[in-house]
């Protein structure tokens, strides 16, 4: 399979794990974190995992995540 998926929770436990499963698997991931930059180094050499600053309980947080995603990949 493969196509664009953004999630949630992507630095640790689950949420990491399933964005490498994924991004293994040929999908384009888009990693939701509220650590951009101290995150930055788990993806690191990982083809198709892109980081987001995400923040879940802040609508404005999650437009502007869903926005870039939009913008870099047309309407995902």
């Amino acid at each position: 399979m493969s196509g664009i998926i953004a999630i949630t929770g992507a630095s640790s436990g689950i949420g990491l794990a399933t964005a490498l499963k994924l991004a293994q698997e040929g999908w384009i991931v888009y990693a939701g974190t509220r650590h951009v930059e101290r995150d930055r180094e788990l993806y690191a050499g990982q083809d198709n995992l892109y980081w987001v600053e995400m923040e879940v309980t802040d609508v404005s947080s999650l437009e502007a995540a869903f926005g870039r995603i939009e913008r870099e990949r047309g309407n995902a």
